[in-house]
């Protein structure tokens, strides 16, 4: 049978409607029949597996879950090319948004760059990326003023004497930052007390415990141990310890504020600690990035503020 033009553009039609599932009303699309829209993500990738990072995460989904996000959580563990490759993932799984605790806050800036190509916004949790520019924003702790609050309660237990052993891990900007903090109170406020040795341990635990097994057998005097973190303070007791020097009434001060950690200061085993607030920092960094998914203005620099406990003020502190 002849198939006349009107009949035959009218079987086209039937056809494209069969394979493509589409329906049309009023000249709209039914929606029903539209594939998933796609799902909003966001990645996290943190310096190294720890509680702390792991209530900083639990701050981000707080406030991001609720809005419909799925978190994608990564850890770098102490290698910026892990964390680079984190970023790297993310951005070919078209996350919504980035957040990143850098190891290395210089290190960092290649991850920072292709996710600005990207199009996709990041906002430093904890430790500060080193090119602000590169962020949406930094959202940390105060760590300058935990080393200052640090070295006032050191200078306050040693009377503004004494000599001391300073563990640092210039690499992580947070980590700087508590370490200038520190020693530029003790430069202003305490010329009496002497930093006799000060050692790079990368903020690991292994690494601060063979370093101070090293260092305190060379310091015949030595007051008070300043970590930058509280691994470098959890290497350096066993390392004390190791070398007869526990009877000596080495003071230890630190930053973190961990359960465990804040135990330890309950029972006088560490006489000075600035706690931070990671789920604050995780919340606060969420609804900034809210903000910027929204086409909203933030403030660069976000500081979280630390509580300092001591044995004699810890009053039922819990910690994360």
């Amino acid at each position: 049978m002849k198939m006349d033009k009107r009949n035959v553009w009218v079987v086209i039609l039937l056809v494209l409607v069969v394979s493509t599932g589409t329906v049309f009303a009023g000249g709209q699309k039914d929606s029903a029949a539209n594939p998933t829209e796609k799902t909003m993500k966001v990645g996290i990738s943190v310096m190294f597996s720890h509680p702390f990072f792991d209530t900083i995460t639990e701050g981000v989904k707080s406030v991001m879950e609720p809005a419909g996000y799925t978190i994608v959580d990564k850890s770098g563990e102490f290698n910026v090319q892990a964390q680079i490759a984190d970023v790297e993932d993310f951005i070919v799984q078209k996350v919504d948004a980035i957040f990143i605790e850098p190891h290395d806050s210089v290190g960092i800036k290649p991850a920072l760059i292709a996710a600005r190509k990207a199009g996709i916004p990041v906002i430093c949790l904890d430790s500060p990326a080193e090119d602000v520019d590169l962020v949406a924003a930094n959202c940390a702790t105060d760590n300058y003023d935990a080393g200052v609050k640090n070295a006032e309660q050191l200078i306050k237990d040693l009377n503004g004497k004494g000599k001391i052993i300073v563990l640092d891990s210039p690499q992580a900007n947070s980590s700087l930052l508590r370490g200038d903090g520190f020693l530029d109170t003790l430069k202003a406020k305490a010329p009496g007390i002497k930093v006799v040795s000060q050692q790079d341990y990368a903020g690991a635990q292994d690494k601060a415990l063979v370093i101070m097994a090293n260092v305190i057998q060379g310091q015949p005097e030595v007051d008070a141990i300043y970590a930058t973190n509280e691994n470098g303070i959890l290497g350096a007791i066993p390392a004390v310890n190791a070398s007869n020097r526990d009877k000596e009434g080495i003071k230890y001060y630190s930053v973190d504020g961990s359960s465990g950690f804040v135990e330890m200061v309950s029972k006088g085993e560490v006489a000075g600690l600035a706690c931070q607030q990671p789920y604050k920092i995780g919340q606060l960094g969420a609804q900034a990035m809210m903000k910027v998914l929204n086409g909203e203005t933030i403030e660069k620099q976000i500081q979280v503020p630390v509580v300092y406990i001591t044995p004699s003020t810890v009053n039922g502190f819990k910690g994360f």
